[in-house]
């Protein structure tokens, strides 16, 4: 594991800046279709739009919108694709993260910083 994480470090900024690139990508072109084609669900979460409204409160409405899986209500293949998209990239970034900060965790001790 040592070697993992002596071989991720030096690349730490880029590894944990890209996926939060692409997040914020997806999460633009999910925003930018609801805006676009959805209008209606768009204004029933605060129509919300990045950054220039993306208050706690649109983030919590959006994140509860993909969670409850409302967007099947729609009958909207391309939302549901694009949400679905969405919010495995949520997790996914949730993912890498964690495995970033244990894998520095455990480098730590035996780096002697």
């Amino acid at each position: 594991m040592r070697e993992v994480v002596r071989f991720l470090y030096p690349g730490f900024p880029a590894i944990a800046v890209v996926p939060a690139i692409f997040l914020f990508y997806c999460m633009m072109r999910f925003l930018w279709y609801l805006k676009h084609v959805q209008e209606d669900v768009w204004t029933s979460l605060g129509r919300p739009s990045f950054p220039l409204n993306f208050s706690t409160a649109n983030r919590i409405a959006i994140l509860k919108f993909l969670h409850k899986r409302d967007y099947k209500k729609c009958n909207d293949p391309k939302l549901t694709r694009i949400s679905l998209f969405f919010l495995v990239a949520i997790w996914g970034l949730i993912g890498v993260y964690v495995f970033l900060a244990m894998s520095f965790l455990l480098w730590i001790p035996k780096s002697g910083f």
